[in-house]
């Protein structure tokens, strides 16, 4: 029976341990949880060891750690995993009451808008059936953008190099991504929610870069965040989220 043990998980709360778990290793009965136990770092930090069995009966150590000192492993703590999903439909809303809107349009992930301070800019693709009769994402036509401090509307218009003379926009990829197609309800959930609670902490590190920042446990949370939102998108979406914030991707590759 192989054993191993996984390398440290930042987490801001048993929801997100969760989410962690099943977009790890899977939905119900493809894993199961042997133990718990709680021990020191030499740094005088609590780790929550998890042994983990899978339906291979392989067994993993998974130690959790607490990803911002709000003392999140005691009790529920601090549930992020809306977080990001939250700010995708407010973006969607305002879309809607802001025409002209296209009814295929379909909110993706927010980054940091590059014309207002506090603020996060969300690209609007729009989803629609080609000729061939095969669904498939389009470059977005428009932007939301949404403060961050109170996620109220900050502006709209049109994406960076839009053109309304080339119509439709160019298609983007395949919709939904053939990576999700497969996945089972319970896992994808799981990959969202622990998506949501990464990226909202990348971004609260972006806006807050001249403050002290662990540098470790941010690098694992944009590691692992561009990990999942490579999975969510379709592969062609990359270059959408460099023309919306290049400075921003930088940051992200550099940390």
């Amino acid at each position: 029976m192989a054993n191993s043990l996984h390398p440290v998980v930042y987490i801001d709360s048993d929801v997100e341990q969760a989410a962690w778990l099943y977009a790890t290793f899977g939905p119900d009965g493809t894993w199961r949880t042997i133990s718990q136990t709680m021990k020191l770092t030499p740094e005088g930090e609590t780790q929550e060891i998890l042994e983990i069995r899978l339906v291979t009966d392989e067994t993993i150590h998974v130690p959790f750690m607490e990803a911002t000192p709000d003392e999140s492993l005691e009790g529920s703590g601090v549930d992020r995993t809306g977080v990001i999903e939250d700010i995708m439909h407010i973006a969607a809303q305002f879309a809607e009451a802001n025409p002209p809107h296209h009814p295929g349009s379909l909110p993706r992930f927010p980054v940091p808008a590059r014309a207002y301070e506090y603020a996060l800019a969300v690209p609007m693709p729009i989803l629609a059936v080609d000729d061939t009769g095969h669904r498939g994402l389009y470059s977005p036509p428009r932007q939301v953008v949404v403060s961050v401090t109170d996620n109220t509307l900050v502006g709209f218009g049109d994406f960076p190099g839009f053109d309304p003379e080339q119509w439709p926009p160019a298609r983007v990829g395949d919709w939904p991504p053939a990576q999700l197609i497969h996945m089972p309800e319970q896992q994808m959930q799981g990959v969202i929610q622990r998506f949501s609670a990464c990226w909202s902490r990348v971004l609260e590190a972006w806006f807050t870069r001249d403050q002290d920042t662990n540098e470790a446990r941010l690098g694992e949370d944009i590691r692992e965040s561009l990990r999942w939102r490579a999975m969510l998108d379709t592969p062609g979406f990359e270059t959408i989220y460099e023309r919306l914030n290049p400075e921003f991707e930088r940051w992200l590759r550099e940390h």
